[in-house]
């Protein structure tokens, strides 16, 4: 079985290598690396050039520069996003946004297009304790998006919260964000306001 198995295996790799369909001129030129082996599992990874065209900017990118705009809508499992910028904006689910009422983490992955307008974006409280203006903060919308749920643990939490309405805070994150601080991040991030670890 495992003979067949990396017979299958090479006999894909050469054919993507091989250019099947295509003239040997316009096949791009690449390598294969590995295996790379844990247990019963083994990777080989394909290296090539980069395809062509933008990337997207991620979420945090897009913020600092202006480009994409997060705005409370005052409910908490339901924010809006728009990206301003001529650049396409990959949403990851997980981002933590900061700011708003409360701080938030963004329940799906998307990708924004340029001059989208506002779309509606699915998310969940983070922040357990605060619905009011924090400092200097718009109370509108949020200021940035430089961390991301830590683990798959409560990735898990998110994607399986029992309703819309249901925080991730109350999925059992809450467990795993206690000591957050110490153990992920090397740093103390919560706030006076609020004993979550998001701020």
């Amino acid at each position: 079985m495992r003979g067949l198995i990396l017979a299958a295996t090479f006999a894909g790799i050469g054919m993507v290598l091989g250019g099947v369909g295509t003239r040997a001129q316009e096949v791009p030129k690449m390598r294969v690396s590995g295996p790379f082996s844990h247990q019963n599992l083994s990777v080989y990874f394909v290296h090539g050039a980069d395809a062509a065209g933008p990337v997207p900017l991620t979420l945090a990118e897009a913020m600092a520069l202006g480009k994409a705009k997060l705005h409370e809508t005052g409910n908490v499992n339901n924010l809006s996003i728009e990206n301003t910028g001529p650049d396409e904006v990959f949403i990851q689910a997980g981002d933590i946004v900061k700011g708003g009422q409360q701080d938030r983490v963004l329940a799906v992955s998307m990708v924004l297009k340029p001059q989208s307008g506002k779309i509606d974006i699915a998310s969940f409280c983070v922040e357990q304790g605060r619905w009011a203006k924090r400092g200097a903060e718009d109370v509108k919308q949020f200021a940035s998006s430089q961390e991301s749920l830590p683990s798959k643990a409560a990735k898990l939490a998110m994607a399986s919260a029992v309703s819309p309405s249901s925080p991730v805070a109350d999925s059992g994150v809450r467990m795993q964000s206690a000591g957050l601080g110490a153990r992920i991040i090397d740093r103390q991030v919560a706030g006076q306001r609020s004993a979550d670890v998001s701020q």
